[in-house]
């Protein structure tokens, strides 16, 4: 290896982190091999966790993993910049503060909530897909409490208790849990009845949690029904207005808090390289995570449109170790020849 190779991994989170700490420890002691991830901000949020924050169970902090902490003194460079483009062909990536050239770059930024082109809901929904995200939701759930207790009109104070959150799938079921505790702990701090409260989950597949087996669905759907939790399933949101989701073949639901986790797409970032992309801003690559067009441009986690046995690759932390393991090991290969 008489050349320096370098290493450009784009995003900080689980795909990126997890492919740094695996190509860091494979080339810590060699000094022709140069690694730096970008991330535009100085820290790992761990996704998996933002529900906690948004109920109120965890402090905001918790959920902030430094990069410094992470990788510590180890040889990853690691930069707080916001890239603008990448240009695959002279092979550098342009951010605000400076240039990025690389010989191999792992496309890891991640995802953003995808709305399926229904009228309304991006504009009149809370999402649960950043820190910032989690914090909104933490602020609005304390303030609307609080304002309810004081509301004196009937209709308006039934909205305001009325909590919706669209999607059963683990994002959707973990915030209805916690809204399920957050709720007892407001009503009596409030003196609300918690009887005055709803906590709804809109599915429109006829069961929550698709993806486990359906023992664990069945457990999980009792426990929720036990607490209070309503679920309408086989319920289709078609639009939402403000203070309303409306619902095929069913009176709307009236709410000041509107929770959207129905899905996710590939950053839009990804989506603008210029590299092939499939359905929802998922790069194509072959098996091995290199883009079907340039083999040195690597895409994991959420980026990532591998196919297995003919289905795209599952969005969630597992697919993202998974796909950065791959990746990080396909690069190794590579520079060791």
């Amino acid at each position: 290896m008489a050349d320096k190779k370098r290493i450009l991994v784009l995003g900080g989170g689980y795909g990126g982190v997890w492919a740094g700490k695996i190509l860091e420890k494979r080339f810590r002691k060699h000094k022709d091999v140069e690694i730096t991830l970008v991330d535009k901000k100085p820290f790992h949020t761990l996704m998996t966790e933002l529900h906690e924050v948004a109920g109120w169970r965890a402090e905001p902090e918790s959920v902030q993993v430094s990069f410094r902490k992470i990788f510590g003194a180890k040889r990853i460079d690691c930069v707080v910049d916001k890239i603008e483009s990448v240009d695959f062909q002279t092979k550098i990536a342009h951010g605000g503060k400076r240039d990025y050239p690389f010989d191999y770059t792992i496309i890891g930024t991640g995802a953003q909530p995808e709305f399926f082109g229904i009228q309304g809901v991006q504009e009149n929904s809370f999402t649960l897909w950043s820190f910032h995200d989690a914090m909104r939701i933490r602020h609005h759930l304390e303030d609307i409490f609080e304002e309810a207790a004081c509301e004196t009109d009937a209709e308006t104070r039934k909205r305001m208790l009325t909590f919706v959150v669209a999607g059963a799938g683990f994002t959707g079921i973990e915030m209805a849990g916690e809204l399920l505790e957050y709720r007892d702990q407001m009503c009596r701090k409030h003196f609300i009845d918690k009887k005055d409260t709803r906590v709804v989950v809109v599915e429109a597949l006829p069961s929550i949690l698709p993806i486990l087996e359906e023992s664990l669905r069945v457990k999980a759907e009792k426990y929720l029904r036990k607490h209070g939790c309503e679920l309408m399933l086989g319920t289709p949101i078609v639009g939402a207005e403000k203070g309303k989701v409306l619902l095929k073949d069913t009176s709307p639901l009236e709410t000041e808090t509107f929770i959207w986790t129905c899905g996710v797409r590939g950053s839009d970032f990804a989506g603008a390289l210029g590299l092939p992309v499939g359905k929802r801003n998922r790069i194509e690559t072959d098996q091995g995570l290199r883009s079907t067009k340039h083999p040195f441009a690597y895409a994991v986690g959420d980026n990532a449109g591998l196919m297995l046995n003919g289905k795209p690759m599952a969005q969630i932390v597992e697919s993202a170790h998974f796909s950065a393991e791959a990746a990080a090991r396909n690069i190794i290969a590579d520079i060791d020849g």
